[in-house]
């Protein structure tokens, strides 16, 4: 049953979701990272109207974030995966997005994908890692919406500097989000940490 406040419109492939936000937290980027032995940074939730020039339009559309890349910088963006931790019914990691031939990756990004929630196809190219998350939801033309749900900033440790060769001086910043399927079930959760300068100059005090 739909919760008060839920809202579809549906498309070719696509769910257009809203429900309520949930309380502001950090899995499974936490996990992960604790898993990886690397430092956890402090989390600080934001609001999207805070969201710096050069990161608002990571984040300012209703894509998945694959596809908003390859908007951005052009396509293909692959996916170097960094970590992943593998149940039966769960399958969390932590990846890079990049674009081949350019130096620095474009995005840090940390999912739960709940296996048991796909069809056995979707579910191996899933287990392959070879592709985005989103680009294997839209080619193989699974149902689902995107519900962003938190914005936060933090100061980055040394391990995520060094992965997307950002200044350790420079606050970044993310979103959560989850992805919802027919019925209102929750096919994933997803955190995205996009590079900082990307899309705009470096202020010259940073």
């Amino acid at each position: 049953m739909r919760a008060a406040g839920q809202s579809y419109a549906q498309g070719k492939g696509t769910l257009q979701v809203s429900v309520p936000q949930p309380r502001f937290h950090q899995e499974p980027l936490v996990e992960l990272f604790s898993r990886q032995g690397w430092t956890v940074p402090e989390f600080t939730s934001v609001e999207q109207c805070d969201l710096p020039g050069d990161v608002a339009p990571f984040f300012d559309h209703d894509l998945s974030m694959t596809s908003r890349l390859e908007s951005l910088f052009g396509p293909p963006v692959r996916i170097k995966v960094l970590a992943v931790h593998h149940t039966h019914s769960i399958y969390r990691r932590l990846v890079l997005l990049e674009k081949p031939n350019v130096e620095a990756p474009l995005l840090l990004g940390a999912i739960d994908i709940h296996l048991d929630r796909f069809e056995n196809p979707v579910r191996h190219a899933i287990e392959q890692a070879q592709q985005p998350f989103g680009r294997i939801l839209k080619e193989m033309t699974v149902q689902h919406g995107y519900h962003p749900n938190a914005f936060f900033s933090f100061h980055p440790s040394a391990e995520i500097t060094s992965l997307l060769a950002t200044d350790a001086r420079s606050l970044l910043y993310g979103r959560r989000k989850v992805v919802l399927g027919e019925g209102d079930r929750v096919l994933a959760v997803v955190t995205e940490i996009p590079a900082r300068y990307r899309l705009g100059p470096r202020p010259a005090d940073v």
